[in-house]
């Protein structure tokens, strides 16, 4: 898949004017599945306890599925980070044996660039 570059300039300036953590995890899972993604999960980490929350995903089937999250050909993780401090984590996953282009991978991090600094 070829990247849309003006789809995703769209909506990391929709991300970056959202505001509200609902908004920006809707605008980010919508992002990520029109840049190519057949799912995307979206994991916030929480400091008091030490590990990551499952905050949003869209294609995964919900938390019931899983397991079957080993079964994607292809999954990109990309830290979220702000200041310097690990705030989350992205997940997108292909069902393409293909897998991820390098146009893709460099999408999704500038996706996932933009809902850090939300």
């Amino acid at each position: 898949m070829t990247v849309d570059w003006l789809v995703l300039a769209r909506r990391t300036q929709t991300l970056a004017r959202a505001g509200a953590a609902e908004a920006v995890f809707e605008q980010a899972l919508d992002g990520g599945r029109e840049l190519g993604a057949a799912a995307v999960a979206l994991w916030l980490y929480e400091r008091a306890s030490y590990h990551l929350d499952l905050v949003a995903e869209r294609g995964l089937g919900g938390p019931e599925a899983g397991e079957k999250r080993r079964d994607w050909p292809d999954l990109f993780k990309i830290p979220l980070t702000s200041a310097g401090s690990l705030v989350g984590v992205a997940e997108f996953y292909s069902d393409d044996e293909a897998g991820f282009s390098a146009d893709q991978r460099s999408a999704f991090s500038i996706l996932s660039a933009a809902v850090a600094a939300s």
